[in-house]
């Protein structure tokens, strides 16, 4: 309450029950503040039967909800909001629409874990005009609303568009969604099953593609068609300004042989054996886990330079001189497109940032470490408080979830 010129508040996110809170009252009298965390709380708030039976229904009162809807009141400058549910249903149908049309700034949108009344595909048509959303485990998302996106005044200013745990079945739509979204630069999709075309339809190629994109990542984790599909649609120029491609889940390496070669996929502490050790495989059983990921990789890479790709010979007046084998390499020479499995916070092995990560504070400052010698203690100095080597924690950005 004292700073009224307050924009952020970084580091901590308690979670909400709909409970009388001073922090969050503080919160929402602050005009300037850019950016919020929602963390609702997976508590019953409160208990009201629902008939004139004895059933009772654990929901918010009406009160609570305009209580929450009023805290919004006072933040038109609030461009950042991410809403993530503990547990679905906890919140009223028509809350997030609500909050929505309070913030008149907001440009960059995250929802997260809703049940399909509280966002659904209606939801989703009134967004406003954004600039990143990002959607994840919203089973009130279908195809239907996926496809229908591109008709919205969200998507008019579209650049930054992550798509995680909808289970997206429809490959046309999606293709659709990509190809309409004239400002899109950055988009993330995350799921389990692969995308596919309707029995007995065909899409010409490029099946997908997007004149503006740049950054693509595609976890697909149970292989099918759509990895395919996409590899086949960057080799027909279906992606002109793509330049960085990052694939998890690429075990066939598919995605990894049309990118520019790499020296090497491996980081030391994925080799604690032989980089070119086989990896444990399984027709049914996949993994999503940057360390295997590259790790395969790295067994292509080691594996194409064992073939021999052209051999040289050279000869003086008939006789040969020298004889030259040029081995093969995992790639395409002359690709635009790097191929990358880094995590969006070094050293864990997801490579999309989560909630998790937030609400643990994980996030490191690279190239700075804390030498554990608290106050020039350490061994010797017969001072106390001293710790071991580690790296020095930082915040994280509420721009990486987008």
């Amino acid at each position: 309450m004292a700073c009224p010129n307050l924009e952020r508040l970084t580091g901590f996110y308690p979670p909400y029950a709909y409970d009388s809170d001073r922090l969050i009252y503080a919160l929402s009298t602050r005009k300037n503040l850019k950016e919020h965390v929602w963390i609702v709380s997976n508590s019953q708030p409160t208990i009201r039967p629902t008939s004139n039976d004895s059933t009772i229904s654990y929901e918010p009162s009406l009160d609570r909800i305009k209580t929450f809807l009023h805290y919004h009141n006072d933040w038109r400058s609030l461009d950042t909001l991410l809403l993530h549910a503990q547990q679905s249903g906890s919140i009223e149908s028509g809350t997030i629409y609500g909050v929505i049309r309070k913030l008149p700034s907001l440009k960059h949108l995250m929802v997260s874990g809703f049940a399909p009344h509280e966002f659904h595909d209606g939801t989703l048509q009134a967004l406003p005009a954004l600039h990143s959303l990002r959607l994840q485990d919203l089973h009130g998302i279908t195809d239907h609303g996926i496809a229908q996106l591109v008709h919205t005044r969200a998507a008019s200013s579209l650049q930054h568009l992550s798509l995680i745990d909808l289970e997206i079945t429809s490959l046309p739509s999606l293709s659709a969604l990509l190809a309409s979204l004239t400002h899109l630069h950055r988009f993330t999709l995350v799921q389990d099953a692969s995308p596919c075309t309707p029995p007995g339809a065909t899409m010409p190629p490029p099946a997908l593609s997007s004149p503006t994109l740049r950054y693509l990542h595609w976890d697909v984790l149970i292989p099918g068609p759509s990895t395919d599909l996409l590899a086949a649609s960057i080799q027909h120029a279906g992606f002109p300004a793509l330049t960085i491609l990052r694939a998890p889940s690429d075990h066939d390496g598919v995605l990894q042989d049309i990118c520019r070669p790499l020296a090497t996929a491996a980081i030391p502490s994925d080799c604690a054996a032989s980089p070119s050790a086989p990896l444990p495989t399984s027709a049914t059983h996949y993994v999503r886990s940057l360390k295997a990921a590259r790790r395969a990789a790295q067994v292509r890479i080691e594996q194409a330079r064992r073939r021999p790709a052209l051999k040289v010979v050279v000869e003086d007046e008939g006789e040969v001189v020298h004889k030259h084998t040029l081995r093969s390499f995992m790639g395409t020479v002359g690709s635009n497109v790097e191929y990358v499995l880094e995590p969006d916070v070094e050293g864990s092995d997801d490579a999309v940032l989560g909630i998790r990560n937030l609400l643990k504070g994980t996030g490191t400052v690279a190239g700075e470490v804390c030498v554990g010698a608290g106050g020039g203690g350490g061994e010797g100095s017969g001072k106390k408080g001293g710790h071991a080597v580690r790296r020095r924690e930082g915040v994280l950005e509420l721009q990486k979830f987008f």
